[in-house]
């Protein structure tokens, strides 16, 4: 049975993943620090990542748009790009695992996939609407 890690905001992607066929165990993690606090007590065979988690995200992504400034994609507390830097951190833990970004926020989850790629971790770039567990 397949350990799934999914770090996600949205209650509906994870009834989605949970709705699919292959027999798993999913781990719901809503944001950065719950998700870190999973794999650092937990071994998962799948770590499903989101980039974009808060509110205080969209609102800093939005704030930056009304002032004429080029948003951010990177990093922060309160994105997936968090937990993707500790697991690069940590990329000896993860060395057996297969790492899937998930976010619709096109830039964002490009930036992660290549910052754990380059940490040689197993990494895919899949938009939620396209994966399939």
């Amino acid at each position: 049975m397949l350990r799934i890690l999914f770090l996600d905001d949205q209650h509906s992607r994870l009834r989605a993943l949970r709705a699919t066929p292959t027999p798993k165990v999913v781990t719901w993690a809503k944001d950065a620090a719950e998700a870190i606090r999973e794999l650092s007590s937990r071994d998962f065979d799948i770590v499903m990542l989101d980039h974009d988690l808060a509110l205080e995200h969209y609102a800093e992504f939005a704030a930056s748009l009304e002032e004429g400034r080029k948003p951010e994609y990177g990093g922060g507390e309160a994105t997936g790009m968090r937990v993707a830097e500790w697991m690069v951190e940590n990329a000896e833990l993860f060395r057996r695992v297969v790492v899937v970004v998930h976010s619709l926020n096109g830039p964002a989850a490009e930036r992660m996939t290549a910052v754990l790629a380059d940490a040689g971790l197993d990494v895919r770039r899949m938009p939620f609407a396209w994966t399939r567990i």
